[in-house]
């Protein structure tokens, strides 16, 4: 199941980077104040728990790009009003 997970948000990563041109390391130190956790998890050094998950997949669909398209594979969770 990691692995699946692990491959989602490096998906999402790669869509979200190819179009915006931001680079992993931002990505990674806007969504979760750690530069190098996309690298680290590319390179399988690192695990990680559900709660980092859903905090990096939050991030991405708070911050998605218009016109990218959101992998199919992934479930994009509902975008929380703001109060």
């Amino acid at each position: 199941m990691e692995d699946t997970l692990r491959t989602h948000l490096l998906d999402l990563a790669r869509i979200f980077t190819d179009a915006t041109k931001v680079s992993a390391a931002t990505i990674g130190k806007r969504a979760l104040n750690d530069n190098t956790v996309l690298a680290r998890m590319a390179a399988g050094d690192m695990g990680f728990n559900i709660r980092t998950y859903d905090r990096l997949v939050g991030w991405f669909a708070e911050n998605w790009p218009d016109g990218a398209d959101w992998p199919e594979n992934v479930e994009r969770p509902a975008r929380v009003a703001a109060e």
